[in-house]
């Protein structure tokens, strides 16, 4: 589960910032791949973990080495991700790749009509 902190900063001119932060306990980067695999409908649902609130990448990449679909990726915590919203991605085989600073995973997808 997530835990919650507040941090208060205060700058040399006595400014005080209050910020929110939220420590993933045990939630380390992962990719899971899509489910269902394979998917149906040109549907493609992706189930991640970032660790962190840092932009990451998570691309559909088709057997070609062609990126299909693409998706910048900025909050923390385990998240199931659509990468075909507003679009019916082709049936095929698929690699989909996370990409979080130096974290790298990548994943098999089939996707069926």
């Amino acid at each position: 589960s997530d835990s919650y902190y507040k941090l208060a900063a205060v700058d040399v001119h006595g400014n005080v910032g209050v910020y929110a932060l939220t420590a993933l306990l045990g939630q380390a980067f992962a990719l899971d791949g899509t489910a269902p695999n394979p998917s149906v409908g040109g549907n493609c649902v992706v189930r991640l973990v970032l660790p962190s609130a840092a932009t990451a990448r998570l691309e559909l990449i088709d057997i070609t080495g062609r990126i299909v679909a693409a998706r910048e990726l900025r909050q923390a915590g385990r998240q199931s991700v659509n990468l075909a919203a507003g679009r019916r991605i082709r049936a095929g085989l698929y690699w989909v790749r996370l990409v979080q600073g130096a974290n790298v995973r990548s994943a098999r997808a089939v996707v069926l009509d």
